[in-house]
């Protein structure tokens, strides 16, 4: 499981095939607890897929931090998956 990016605690993953499956998305860990985070396709926006266990102020955070890195993280996205 690659870490892609690493900001204030959080650590974003992008898992490899065949763990993994579309459509585009990021994993961010902070604690043990994690956040799903849906990337934005041309035309489409970013959201969130799954919470788990992350309290509300750091899930915000890490979508702030994903939509920050985003054309980084669509980069390594398709690094992976082509």
């Amino acid at each position: 499981m690659p870490t892609v990016l690493g900001q204030d605690g959080f650590r974003v993953v992008i898992y490899a095939p065949s763990r993994e499956h579309g459509p585009p998305h990021a994993h961010v860990w902070k604690a043990g607890r994690e956040v799903i985070i849906e990337l934005p396709l041309p035309g489409g926006s970013q959201r969130i897929r799954v919470v788990a266990g992350m309290r509300p102020p750091d899930v915000a955070k890490a979508f702030r931090i994903v939509e920050n890195h985003v054309e980084l993280l669509l980069r390594c996205w398709r690094k992976y998956h082509g």
